[in-house]
């Protein structure tokens, strides 16, 4: 679909040509608006556009582990550990903190397991109540049309007598 071209905000009235459009010819008759153009005509070399998510998700992969080997380098004091009687040996306080993390990811994700197993089965449930409904749904239908064809009068147009 072809993006209105009439009304382009703050100038109103004027026309524009849209930025993404394929220029008209045997194959295209009119001008449309084709999204991907930017990414087969530009100096680039994108292709696609999964070829430019995957540079955007491997540029931040990159970032969040320089920012992790940066707090790494700058927290290297040592600590030790104490829990319930048990004392660990001296251990780098980055260490401390990325096991911490990891141990909040862990019960984060059981919790959301658990979560998701309680709303599987009550989907489950409401799907068994569902198609329950229906049954009861459809022979109501039935009696209805069964008590409608008996209560229908005489064809003869005359009455018993």
């Amino acid at each position: 679909m072809a993006p209105d071209t009439t009304n382009c905000g703050m100038f109103r009235g004027h026309s524009h040509k849209p930025l993404l459009s394929v220029p008209a010819g045997p194959k295209n008759p009119a001008r449309r608006y084709d999204p991907d153009l930017l990414f087969r005509v530009s100096g680039f070399g994108f292709k696609t556009k999964e070829s430019v998510v995957w540079i955007v998700r491997w540029t931040f992969i990159a970032i969040i582990l320089i920012v992790i080997l940066g707090f790494s380098l700058q927290n290297t004091q040592l600590v030790e550990i104490s829990v319930l009687g048990w004392q660990s040996g001296e251990i780098p306080i980055y260490l401390v903190i990325y096991f911490a993390f990891a141990a909040g990811v862990l019960v984060f994700l059981l919790v959301a397991a658990f979560h998701q197993f309680q709303q599987r089965a009550e989907v489950r449930r409401c799907r068994r109540e569902i198609k329950r409904l229906e049954g009861e749904l459809d022979r109501l239908r039935i009696i209805s049309i069964e008590e409608g064809l008996d209560e229908r009068p005489d064809e003869t147009g005359g009455e018993d007598v």
